[in-house]
């Protein structure tokens, strides 16, 4: 057998063993923790939705919207509540203590986000 006829197949193996490189079934890791972060709200959405900072971290708030948002925590072991943030206002927060802090709007409860505290 000549080694044109192989090269076909010896094609068609390369193509099977690369088409596994680089799976989803590889772990995915997390971006590392953030020193502070910016959270953009827009088109009444959090953006980014989560964001990751280290413990004692500021994340900042900033209102591109032209209705006047919050970003409000009433329960659990962080209470906050930026109070109203008008058109073009950044407040911020910092996050003293490791965990996950779910927030929302008081004026839309169904914009939503979050912030993951790493100690």
């Amino acid at each position: 057998m000549k080694l044109t006829a192989l090269a076909p197949a010896l094609l068609a193996l390369a193509a099977i063993l690369l088409a596994g490189c680089g799976s989803d079934d590889e772990p995915t890791r997390a971006p590392a923790p953030a020193a502070n972060a910016t959270v953009k709200i827009e088109d009444f959405l959090y953006a980014p939705k989560t964001v990751t900072v280290k413990s004692g971290a500021e994340v900042k708030f900033e209102n591109l919207d032209t209705a006047p948002h919050t970003a409000t925590i009433a329960e659990g072991a962080m209470k906050f509540d930026t109070d109203t943030i008008a058109k073009g206002e950044t407040k911020s927060v910092t996050f003293d203590k490791p965990g996950t802090y779910a927030y929302i709007c008081l004026f839309h409860p169904y914009m939503k986000g979050t912030v993951e505290v790493e100690g």
